[in-house]
């Protein structure tokens, strides 16, 4: 597709097919369904999804397990940013644009995942608190993009006084779990609260450290375990070089691999962060890119 802008994004139907959504100048943003043919179901130029803005950021989609998908994504409007989600069915947009919260609040960098009953939680950061930088907030949403929890989300970390940066969902049929960096440390570390259906936080009040090593830890990615737990990666400096580093935190909040994580790669991880998927087993695959054979280029490992 050409398009006014980079930002694009893409989630499964669960048939075989899939959503693409990309931006529109100035500042629009317009998806497509593909059958599991590639064949364009919503026309040559697909559908609106929002009006123009002065910046669009994202998006992103989850499939809400029927057939259908919910598409999240911040716009900025006379210098504020805010955070939208929206549901998309079979035959095109199913539900209004609806905020993830009222508040004059900057949000920004928001994540979805469904939550297997035809609805999503969505985690965005949020510079509503009293510190100085970004809070990490949660939501779930029904089908109907209706609020399930406090409406205006819920503070994953309320006493955290930091920067809370760039956060990562995955969900199963009891919960959802979410990580970021933050820098209540002397440096930047991984964090991860988990949330019950109801929004109840389970890994203290405000979150569990899944990486406490000396050195810059940033931009986690996560997968469900299916039972609670969750595998997350991310980018680690520990070593000087930026390599990549994982951990297995299990339902209760247990730390499987130490403090500090297992190492995936100490070699330099170059321009992508590490990115992570369930193998269906109880594993996961993780994927990064790293140097390559030409002195200037990279490679997918």
């Amino acid at each position: 597709y050409r398009s006014g802008g980079p930002a694009h994004g893409a989630g499964e139907d669960g048939s075989g097919g899939a959503y693409i959504a990309w931006e529109t100048g100035p500042g629009g943003l317009r998806a497509q369904h593909l059958d599991d043919d590639g064949n364009l179901l919503w026309g040559q130029a697909g559908v609106g999804v929002s009006g123009p803005s002065d910046e669009l950021l994202g998006p992103r989609l989850a499939s809400d397990g029927a057939g259908g998908a919910f598409i999240v994504w911040t716009e900025t409007r006379a210098g504020s940013a805010r955070v939208f989600v929206r549901r998309l069915g079979g035959d095109g947009p199913a539900t209004p644009a609806v905020p993830v919260s009222t508040l004059p609040s900057d949000q920004r960098r928001v994540s979805v995942t469904g939550d297997g009953e035809g609805g999503a939680f969505v985690a965005w950061k949020d510079d509503r608190g009293a510190g100085p930088g970004y809070g990490v907030l949660a939501q779930r949403f029904d089908a109907d993009c209706r609020s399930q929890w406090d409406a205006q989300g819920i503070e994953l970390a309320p006493d955290a006084v930091t920067d809370e940066l760039y956060p990562a969902v995955t969900a199963d049929a009891a919960g959802v779990t979410v990580a970021w960096h933050d820098h209540r440390g002397a440096e930047y570390d991984i964090w991860a609260q988990r949330l019950n259906l109801l929004g109840e936080r389970l890994w203290g009040p405000n979150g569990l450290s899944l990486c406490s090593a000396p050195g810059t830890q940033t931009y986690p990615a996560l997968a469900s375990d299916g039972n609670g737990g969750a595998f997350a990666t991310w980018l680690d400096h520990r070593s000087g070089s930026g390599g990549a580093y994982a951990q297995y935190a299990t339902a209760e909040g247990v730390m499987a691999w130490g403090t500090g994580g297992t190492p995936i790669t100490e070699e330099q991880v170059v321009g992508i962060w590490p990115h992570v998927a369930s193998d269906g087993r109880g594993g996961v695959f993780v994927a990064w890119t790293g140097p390559g054979p030409h002195p200037t280029g990279s490679s997918i490992h």
